[in-house]
């Protein structure tokens, strides 16, 4: 993830594969909390967070050809089903240099019904695939990507039990580590179907800091900045205090949202800034008494705080391959 050009302050970075923007300061206020919003951002449990990374992690090798990988996959669908909202797998096969033959793999789907325009969605996911030095045997992957899972489905176990006027999908990918075959597949199958996806959201390794230094970076394609500015106002919105950068990415397809990016779909990436200094990054030391939890309960707090908002359908651009706004095009 790591990546070359030169670095200005006022926000630019030129050259290899990254603008970077810091979010400016002196913006224009952003409008009063929404009270309920802000209820279910407090409703976000830094222990049940910590509870489920714990878990998935305790499975010795999550790694996608394993048998670790469907037991926490068959784990993640049952902790959906017990929220009553409707789940499913959807199956692929998948072929990669470091399986011997083609694989099954599996995305676990939760699907939470818009009741105004239920057709328009917001995707929010995270895959939970790990990969290590010695990925057969022992990886536990708690940063990369347990941290991910977690954030999404605490955020479905407090969504779940409210209502919104767009449809709100939560998808755990398989086989992200292998080349991003899961979500490949879910944006592949949203495209044949004609699905309207207005946003979506990847959240991969969102629980480790460098040195205590808590800053989060988001990572849309240049015709979709409007989705990093919303989650930067809605982050600062409900008092979140969030360090977080803008990364404007056209060619980053190490993670998720690559694959709606090639689907045609509006998406952002999630992630802690600069994950590549994570010195237990695709190691066996991957492990859960590495995570910030407080900087993933933060995290969880302001995604959930965007997709609810973006769910109302404030701030949310039409259907189809999204621009930014007028008021932001250049």
């Amino acid at each position: 993830m790591k990546c070359g050009g030169v670095v200005l302050r006022v926000g630019v970075t030129i050259g290899a594969c990254f603008l970077l923007l810091v979010s400016p300061r002196g913006q224009a206020t952003a409008p009063p909390p929404d009270a309920a919003v802000a209820a279910m951002v407090s409703e976000v449990s830094k222990d049940r967070l910590a509870e489920t990374a714990t878990a998935l992690a305790s499975i010795r090798t999550r790694f996608s050809p394993t048998s670790g990988c469907r037991v926490a996959g068959t784990s993640i669908y049952n902790f959906l089903s017990r929220l009553g909202i409707a789940v499913e797998y959807e199956t692929f096969k998948y072929n990669s240099p470091r399986v011997p033959a083609a694989v099954a793999g599996r995305n676990v789907v939760a699907t939470l019904p818009g009741t105004a325009v239920p057709e328009r969605l917001l995707v929010v996911g995270a895959h939970y695939d790990s990969f290590s030095n010695d990925e057969f045997r022992v990886a536990p992957g708690a940063d990369d990507n347990a941290s991910g899972v977690a954030a999404v489905l605490e955020m479905a176990r407090v969504l779940a039990r409210h209502r919104f006027a767009v449809t709100i999908r939560f998808i755990a990918f398989d086989a992200e580590e292998l080349g991003v075959f899961g979500s490949e597949h879910a944006a592949g199958l949203a495209r044949s179907r004609r699905e309207k996806i207005a946003a979506m959201l990847n959240l991969d390794m969102v629980g480790f800091t460098a040195g205590g230094r808590r800053q989060l970076a988001l990572v849309p394609d240049r015709g979709n900045q409007w989705l990093a500015d919303r989650f930067i106002q809605t982050a600062s919105r409900y008092g979140l205090g969030l360090d977080i950068v803008k990364r404007v990415n056209v060619t980053w397809d190490r993670s998720d949202q690559a694959s709606f990016w090639a689907a045609g779909y509006p998406a952002m990436a999630v992630v802690e800034n600069e994950p590549d200094s994570n010195p237990h990054y695709h190691r066996s030391s991957d492990t859960p008494d590495t995570l910030d939890l407080d900087f993933l309960t933060t995290i969880t707090r302001a995604t959930l705080a965007t997709v609810a908002t973006l769910a109302s359908g404030e701030w949310l651009p039409a259907a189809g391959r999204a621009t930014s706004p007028p008021s932001e095009r250049r």
